[in-house]
């Protein structure tokens, strides 16, 4: 089949999109969810950041899982897990069994993105990754747009109990067309000849010598410059999206007075955004390297871009209107998302292929303690302050991250980082 790994990242997007759907499906009830159980702003942030202190704690694991499995297994036990999770929500009877149940999400969600950048790391070369993370990356996106509308409509003609047990059985479609149509690289029996050299020999561009021998897995990681370059920059880049996934909804609905109608409207505007800023994001770095920037330079640049676009997200503060909060929302998340879709691909470009899903997992662990610390805050200031500060303080925490990704991130030692005339495409 030609332009297989093309499949591939299409399949990843939409585990991708449940993945998201099945998430966000406490952010878009979180109105109803509330009133039953009299929940506060606080409250309801010990319930996210149960999720969150969960999944950050676990992706270096599921990396590993990922690592030590192989990726079409390791998918398989992860989205099986979060779906019997999402589903199990249903039978909450308080914000307590709520946490509870939202551990258990975490646990199994966490395998997703540890999974999807080690697979694109095997089947794509470094000029072509971040595309293939941008494509991958986009089915959070989208998620968040499907999510929005469909759970507001099973919550105007159902509830919300039957909205996790809807969205949490999506999940077993999906399980079915990857075990039908995924295989690893090397022994999928649909990957032409072509295409497997076109990759085999792009991914000399950028080399990535092993570890001496007798260094453990995540001992190796954790010395390198490199991965502290990443994580820190997810550490201070995190918030930003795990705020507008669990809080935007709740300021749109009782902040600004949306209906659930209005919300299914003005909610998913700042998601499409966010996608359109997925796929910017994957084109951006290609266009740098073109221009004569080497691979990591121009990974670096595209960074920069992407933050100093979010610092629009800082407008909010003086938005008065739905219509301009969503405008300067949606300036922010597609910053954020464009930023993503570097930050999610250097773990395979950096790391040995045998540890990428390890590396992105251990830097998603430092990226979640941080966005988990914000949401802690957010719970406070929300609830006794307002939303202004979080606006402000959103609006500069790229553009340190990138600022240290600048200082801190060189090219592998095994490889040159530059990228050699492009090869004819597959």
């Amino acid at each position: 089949m030609p332009g297989l790994r093309w499949w591939i990242a299409g399949l990843l997007m939409l585990a991708t999109i449940v993945n998201y759907i099945d998430r966000q499906c406490l952010g878009v009830a979180s109105t109803d969810i509330k009133a039953d159980f009299g929940m506060t702003n606080e409250t309801y942030s010990y319930v996210v950041s149960a999720f969150l202190i969960t999944y950050g704690l676990m992706q270096p694991f599921m990396g590993r899982v990922m690592d030590w499995l192989g990726t079409r297994a390791g998918f398989m036990l992860a989205v099986g897990w979060w779906s019997i999770a999402n589903m199990l929500h249903g039978l909450a009877g308080g914000w307590l069994s709520l946490a509870f149940f939202r551990i258990l999400l975490g646990i199994g969600e966490a395998g997703n993105f540890p999974g999807s950048v080690k697979t694109i790391g095997e089947w794509f070369p470094p000029r072509q990754r971040t595309i293939g993370t941008g494509i991958f990356n986009s089915g959070a996106s989208i998620g968040m747009v499907i999510s929005a509308p469909l759970i507001a409509l099973i919550l105007m003609t159902l509830n919300w109990r039957m909205a996790f047990v809807i969205t949490g059985g999506m999940g077993f479609v999906w399980i079915i067309l990857w075990a039908i149509f995924y295989r690893p690289f090397d022994k999928h029996p649909w990957l032409t000849a072509r295409e497997r050299n076109l990759v085999l020999e792009g991914q000399k561009e950028l080399a990535v010598a092993d570890p001496p021998p007798g260094r453990g897995t995540w001992l190796f990681i954790l010395s390198q410059r490199n991965f502290w370059g990443i994580a820190l920059t997810r550490f201070l880049a995190e918030p930003a999206w795990q705020f507008m996934m669990f809080f935007l909804p709740l300021f749109l609905r009782e902040k600004l007075g949306l209906t659930l109608g209005e919300f299914a409207f003005y909610g998913i505007l700042p998601y499409i955004a966010a996608d359109l800023g997925c796929l910017f994001g994957g084109f951006l770095p290609p266009l740098f390297v073109k221009a004569g920037l080497s691979v990591m330079s121009a990974r670096k640049a595209s960074a920069a871009v992407a933050a100093v676009m979010m610092m629009g997200v800082g407008l909010t503060v003086f938005a008065s209107t739905a219509t301009e909060v969503v405008i300067f929302v949606s300036i922010g998340l597609f910053a954020h998302q464009t930023l993503a879709s570097t930050l999610l691909t250097l773990p395979a470009d950096l790391f040995p292929k045998r540890m990428a899903g390890t590396a992105y997992g251990l830097a998603g662990t430092v990226g979640y303690v941080g966005g988990t610390a914000f949401i802690l805050i957010a719970g406070y200031v929300t609830e006794h302050i307002g939303y202004n500060p979080m606006w402000a303080g959103l609006a500069f925490l790229d553009m340190v991250g990138v600022t240290l990704l600048w200082a801190i991130i060189r090219a592998p030692k095994a490889g040159t980082g530059t990228l050699a005339p492009p090869p004819v495409p597959a």
